[in-house]
């Protein structure tokens, strides 16, 4: 069971608790008024109250008495189901604990085993852009051959007007970057000695969508 689970579970014993407490509040609030109740019949008995009405009253008395003692026997069933609510809350929040160290654990091994893989990667580009070297490759069959071992694949390929650079294509580009996507843009791609033309080739191909900015620049 993942974190979600275990936090839905904690919120939800939480509000039970919390429910609980508002139950004892309002069994201490009647049997606070059952006393004032009793006072208030025992102030109205003086030498002068008969029998009959005194025997009225202690009946009266003997009924809030009562009430009383349901209202602190609810108190502390209240209280008992808290005690029990609290260690079963304790318990999801242990659980809740070893659930994200577990997934902690499983992110931290995904994101080795990732690097490993990239690192791999990258030595066998090392090994075969020697063995090209070593075989005396002219530059251009180097470039080619690199190209072709690259293989890059992007999301967008972004086309404009070298005009509308700064006003909104590189802010574009960044922000696409940022968010996770990989993008064909010549200030992240190109670099000196490389071919215009077939760098471009090379996004159009291994580009997925295409993004044009489309402005009075572009249309000149």
């Amino acid at each position: 069971m993942n974190s979600s689970y275990y936090q839905n579970q904690i919120n939800r014993i939480e509000k039970e608790i919390a429910d609980l407490h508002k139950k004892i509040a309002d069994e201490s609030k009647k049997e606070n008024d059952k006393n004032k109740q009793i006072d208030s019949v025992n102030k109205s008995i003086n030498k002068s109250t008969s029998i009959s009405s005194l025997q009225s009253k202690q009946r009266q008395i003997q009924v809030y008495q009562n009430d009383i003692y349901n209202c602190k026997k609810k108190i502390a069933e209240h209280q008992k189901k808290i005690a029990d609510k609290s260690v079963e809350l304790g318990k999801k929040k242990q659980e809740l604990r070893r659930s994200d160290e577990t997934e902690l654990k499983k992110q931290n091994k995904q994101q080795e085993d990732f690097q490993k893989s990239l690192q791999r990667k990258i030595d066998e580009q090392k090994i075969q852009l020697d063995t090209l070297i070593n075989q005396n490759f002219s530059s251009k069959q180097i470039s080619e051959n690199i190209e072709i071992i690259e293989d890059k694949k992007y999301d967008f390929f972004i086309s404009h007007a070298s005009e509308d650079k700064d006003d909104i294509v590189r802010s574009l580009a960044d922000s696409l970057k940022e968010n996770g996507f990989e993008v064909w843009y010549d200030e992240f791609e190109l670099k000196i000695g490389d071919s215009l033309r077939k760098k471009i080739d090379s996004g159009l191909i291994n580009s997925r969508f295409g993004i044009v900015i489309i402005s009075p620049s572009f249309v000149k």
